[in-house]
């Protein structure tokens, strides 16, 4: 029997490096350690021959050291893969997006288990697949198995095809050329839901098989972490960049809202207004503001008046067709103790008290001629004299007056001073009616909501888009100040909860729409009804006054005066 063989005649394993330390070149142990035979009879049998009891003590050691040697090499292997799965978390953490960690996966994944091609496909919310990237460069995603990855996908774990069942698995032609020895899908997966899959594969056997999947796993769960983490930093990112737009979009719309006075405006045509008030606004030159009723001119005044240099002073506003003829010279002009009858003390006027600051009038067109001379002096000299006072009193006041009716129109029919217009008209602004600038209801609206609700008490609705469409769509004859009192009116009347709808909403009727709801009324009762509202709400426009009421409805005022009284309309003061 050879000296390497075995009792039995059995073959040895290939000699490894520890053998090589134990045994000699030809085979015999090296400097054995002394040690006597057995002396006592086996009770199998009789005791064997010295040198073959020495031979297999020998061996067993050298099975040992192989044992130990081959446990220590694993240890080895586990610290290296354990060392790459750490430095692939590394470089998968680093990835800047979502588009660059696909392909840190793919190169990772190939580096980990020595695969020769790998492809990584997205996995939408909803299931579907998307194919992302594909390395080495070349490959084409059609020579990639599907089905491979689909089952990855349904079974929520790693798929595993190895030799003759991996290339049975294929579904085209093209794919069966490749002769793959390895095909493996493992999805990236947090918790239930599926991020991806990568897909690995290779044609040498015992390159890479099921042994490498425990790492790819644990590979997979730090790259889907990885890609959940910056999914979420990407839709952050992308809130806090539409947040951060939504606010500049709002500053700016508040800046043209609330940045001169109390102005609300996000129309062009407001707009335009407000960049003339800014200019206007640092002169003391008079100002004429003219526009239909209801546009809000007395908000413009105080507006210029608050955002000048003499906003600290008095602003002062009167409004000339509410007060009878009688009283306005006194009211502007101020009088002297025993002027007339029950003046008992003296009391300045309104340009006196206006004195530094600004003096608002109202209605300025209804202005008796005998007293628009007086005001025309009192703005070329800066000077006036009170009822029954024999001395001057100089004043400085700013002057803005406002109208809604046509004053070259006035001086044409003789009621106004063409000089005093000059006086008046150094700058003048048109407020555009609500109609025209649709946009800014929505702002207006909103703001009555907060007055309103605030001051009953009432928890403040939110304006549905319907609601604000349909307020868009009103004519609104009245103006801002129809629109203020029709939210007035829903508060009040409504059982609003946190959403104010359409229906909700209380509007005045509109003319057509009165009209079909008088049924039965003849063609003759039906005019009479409109011609009296005419000249009832014309009246109200104009304080009573019968001479500008004929002016504005473009009748003499004797036709006036005789229609009231076939129509029993008194005239109110």
């Amino acid at each position: 029997m050879p000296a390497d063989s075995p009792p039995g005649g059995g073959s040895l394993p290939p000699r490894s490096a520890a053998l090589e330390r134990l045994l000699g070149r030809d085979g015999a142990a090296a400097a054995p350690a002394p040690q006597s035979p057995p002396t006592s009879p086996s009770p199998a049998g009789p005791p064997p021959a010295a040198g073959e009891w020495e031979r297999e003590r020998l061996l067993a050691q050298l099975r040992d050291a192989q044992a130990r040697l081959a446990e220590l090499e694993g240890v080895a292997t586990a610290h290296r893969r354990l060392i790459e799965l750490l430095e692939s978390n590394a470089e998968v953490l680093v990835a800047g997006d979502t588009r660059q960690l696909p392909q840190r996966v793919l190169a990772i994944g190939l580096d980990l288990v020595g695969a020769e091609r790998a492809a990584f496909f997205r996995i939408g919310k909803d299931g579907a697949m998307r194919p992302v990237y594909v390395s080495p460069e070349g490959v084409e995603f059609g020579d990639i198995s599907r089905s491979v990855v689909r089952d990855a996908i349904l079974e929520k774990r790693s798929v595993v095809h190895q030799g003759r069942v991996a290339r049975e698995g294929m579904e085209r032609q093209s794919i069966l050329d490749l002769e793959l020895e390895t095909v493996v899908a493992t999805p990236l997966r947090v918790r239930e839901r599926i991020l991806g899959v990568l897909y690995l594969d290779g044609s040498r056997p015992g390159r890479f098989g099921a042994a490498d999947v425990p790492v790819l796993e644990v590979f997979s769960r730090l790259a889907a972490a990885a890609m959940l983490r910056l999914e979420e930093l990407e839709q952050a990112r992308a809130a806090s960049e539409q947040l951060q737009a939504e606010n500049r979009e709002l500053r700016s719309a508040l800046g043209a809202r609330t940045r001169f006075g109390s102005i609300l405006a996000a129309s062009p045509a407001m707009l335009r207004v407000i960049e003339q008030l800014r200019r206007m606004c640092r002169y003391r030159s008079a100002v004429r503001i003219y526009g239909e009723s209801g546009t809000g001119k007395e908000l413009i005044a105080r507006a210029l008046h608050t955002e000048s240099p003499w906003a600290d002073r008095p602003f002062i506003p009167l409004n000339c067709g509410a007060i009878p003829e009688t009283l306005l010279e006194a009211e502007l002009f101020g009088h002297e103790k025993g002027a007339f009858t029950g003046a008992d003390s003296e009391r300045p006027g309104l340009f006196e008290q206006a004195d530094g600051g600004t003096l608002f009038l109202d209605e300025v067109g209804d202005m008796p001629l005998a007293l628009q001379v007086k005001l025309l002096r009192v703005l070329e000299t800066g000077e006036l004299r009170r009822l029954g006072g024999r001395g001057e009193i100089k004043v400085d006041v700013r002057l803005i007056t406002a109208t809604n009716v046509d004053l070259e129109r006035r001086i044409a029919a003789g009621s106004f001073r063409e000089d005093l217009f000059y006086r008046l008209n150094v700058l003048a602004i048109e407020l555009p009616p609500l109609r025209e600038r649709p946009e800014d209801i929505g702002l207006l609206a909103e703001h009555f909501l907060d007055r309103y609700a605030e001051s009953m008490g009432l928890s403040r609705p939110r304006l549905a888009p319907a609601a604000l469409r349909r307020l868009q769509q009103e004519p609104w004859p009245g103006n801002v100040r129809q629109l203020e009192k029709c939210i007035e009116r829903t508060l009040a009347l409504s059982e609003l909860g946190p959403l104010l709808r359409e229906a909700d909403l209380v509007l005045d009727p509109r003319p057509a729409e009165a009209r079909l709801r008088s049924s039965g009324e003849g063609l003759k009762e039906l005019l009479l009804r409109v011609e009296r509202d005419k000249i009832n709400r014309t009246l109200e426009d104009c304080s009573g006054r019968v001479t500008t009421a004929a002016e504005r409805l473009g009748i003499s005022r004797q036709y006036l005066h005789r229609r009231m009284r076939d129509l029993d309309l008194r005239r109110e003061r």
